[in-house]
């Protein structure tokens, strides 16, 4: 099935689609954070988080509503919708975050049903080092499919997530006027 979108990837490289509010929240974070030096050194990327195959069915009667949760370096946070009943979802939604070269990207995958009810459902995680893949700062794209990791408990943990990437703006966004 990922084969399938990678082909599809290649498609909606160049949509852009932002579920969250453009409003207040984004522009009072770039007016707060434009002034530290650090941040001048990021660039806006594309991300899209396109699927995820072979999922693992942790209970007998019923699939999982798989969802996924973005975080960069531990800080920016999204999250997909949930895709009812499946093994193998197929999200394709695109976020724009900042990124530096050194910038750790986190897709974890999680099952809506247990993590509502329980705190459980975890699915599994992939870490994406974005150096590795492309050069920030000359720009580029990359599509990475990687295996599902387990993250730290003994549950199972199989699958794998397709993600595609991709510099949007080399200007970082306080400059901008993002």
């Amino acid at each position: 099935m990922l084969s399938d979108n990678r082909q599809d990837a290649g498609d909606i490289s160049g949509q852009s689609r932002d579920d969250s509010n453009p409003g207040e929240s984004k522009s009072e974070e770039a007016d707060v954070i434009g002034y530290d030096a650090g941040f001048r050194d990021g660039y806006m990327a594309g991300f899209d988080l396109l699927a995820a195959d072979n999922l693992y069915k942790r209970e007998l009667f019923r699939l999982p509503d798989p969802f996924v949760v973005l975080t960069v370096d531990g800080a920016q946070t999204q999250t997909t919708k949930a895709l009812k009943r499946t093994l193998s979802p197929y999200w394709n939604e695109t976020f724009e975050v900042e990124v530096k070269p050194s910038s750790v990207i986190t897709a974890q995958v999680f099952d809506q049903r247990k993590f509502k009810k329980r705190g459980q459902g975890f699915l599994g995680v992939i870490n994406v080092q974005v150096s590795q893949h492309i050069n920030v700062a000359a720009g580029g794209e990359a599509m990475v499919t990687q295996d599902l990791r387990n993250s730290s408990s003994s549950d199972p943990v199989q699958g794998r997530l397709a993600v595609q990437f991709r510099v949007v703006s080399s200007t970082p966004p306080a400059e901008s006027g993002y």
